[in-house]
C-alpha cells in the first residue's frame, strides 16, 4: 500500500506502543511519529516503537504543537515517498482503531484525488461541554467553508 501512517505524539503513554504494534502488521509503507518535544521519560515509549519495522521516528526538542508535528510528519512522508498516495493521519492515544484506520485507507485507495475524513458517531456517553463544541465548531466551519462535515474534531 503506498500509504503512510503519521502520528504526532506528546509525552505518550504505552498505548502508543499498541497503536505502532498493530500498524506494523497492517500493509502502510512508512509508520512516521512525530515526538513533538515529549519528557525523558517517554523515551522508553519511542525506544519500543523504533523497534517495529517501517517505523521513522522524528522529533522535535521543544513542543511545537500537534499542527506543526502534523507538518514535519507531512514533509518527511512527502519527501522520503514522492509515489505515495497519501497519509493517514491518527492520534497518539491509540482513540483511533486500526479496523477504522484500514477502512480510512481503503477508500482513500479507491478515491486518491480525495481528500477522506473519519467521522466518529457521538453517543449519549459524550460530555455535554464536549457536543456543544463540537456542534458550534461543525456548524462555524460550515457556514465558513461552506461544506458539511459531521466531525471536524476528528484527528
Amino acid at each position: 500500500m503506498q500509504i503512510s501512517a503519521l502520528i504526532p505524539a506528546y509525552n505518550p503513554s504505552e498505548e502508543l506502543i499498541e497503536l505502532v504494534h498493530k500498524l506494523s502488521n497492517s500493509s502502510f509503507n512508512a509508520i512516521i511519529v512525530v515526538d513533538d518535544g515529549s519528557v525523558r521519560e517517554c523515551e522508553k515509549v519511542f525506544l519500543a516503537i523504533s523497534m517495529f519495522p517501517r517505523v521513522t521516528i522524528l522529533r522535535h526538542a521543544v513542543n511545537l504543537g500537534k499542527g506543526a508535528a502534523i507538518k514535519t510528519g507531512l514533509n518527511f512522508s512527502y519527501c522520503a515517498f514522492p509515489d505515495n498516495i497519501g497519509v493517514i493521519t491518527l492520534d497518539a492515544d491509540g482513540q483511533h482503531l486500526v479496523d477504522d484506520v484500514l477502512i480510512v485507507s481503503q477508500a482513500l485507495l479507491e478515491n486518491p484525488q480525495a481528500l477522506i475524513m473519519g467521522a466518529r458517531k457521538f453517543d449519549r456517553d459524550v460530555p455535554l461541554r464536549s457536543m456543544i463544541g463540537n456542534n458550534i465548531i461543525k456548524y462555524l466551519f460550515r457556514f465558513l467553508v461552506g461544506h458539511k462535515l459531521g466531525d471536524t474534531q476528528s484527528g
